[in-house]
């Protein structure tokens, strides 16, 4: 299968209960699944690791990625970019 074809999947367990993250998951972030009164997890899918690393850092909420591990690349360079934007303002 081409790189362009594969569909990259993400699993990230926001640290907020499902009724707490609903309001701040969209259909275009992905389907949240309760998993218990304190857990819920967060799935979603693209066709670009890049693009998952966007859509998965747009949340206002904290999560741990769980899978997979190469987003954690993308997503290093997206937090490493936005430190760099802000440095002139922080007084670190």
């Amino acid at each position: 299968m081409p790189a362009s074809a594969r569909i990259a999947w993400v699993s990230a367990r926001p640290v907020v209960p499902a009724n707490e993250a609903a309001p701040h998951v969209t259909a275009w972030h992905g389907a949240l699944e309760a998993v218990n009164g304190t857990t819920c997890l967060l799935h979603t899918r693209s066709d670009s690791l890049h693009f998952l690393a966007y859509r998965v850092s747009m949340l206002p909420l904290d999560y741990t990625l769980l899978d997979p591990p190469e987003l954690a690349e993308p997503l290093a360079a997206i937090a490493d970019r936005a430190t760099r934007a802000i440095s002139s303002f922080t007084t670190g």
